[in-house]
């Protein structure tokens, strides 16, 4: 299969370290945190 899974705000869910995202596909892109501060 050609499945991919992306996980965003990874961080917010996975408090612990425990969460396996591998189990969503074979290919999966985790990002912890998909904020972007922006200065004024």
């Amino acid at each position: 299969m050609n499945d991919k899974c992306v996980v965003l705000n990874a961080k917010k869910m996975n408090l612990d370290g425990k969460l396996d995202f591998s189990v969503l596909s074979s290919d999966v892109t985790v990002y912890d945190d998909t904020t972007f501060g922006f200065a004024e």
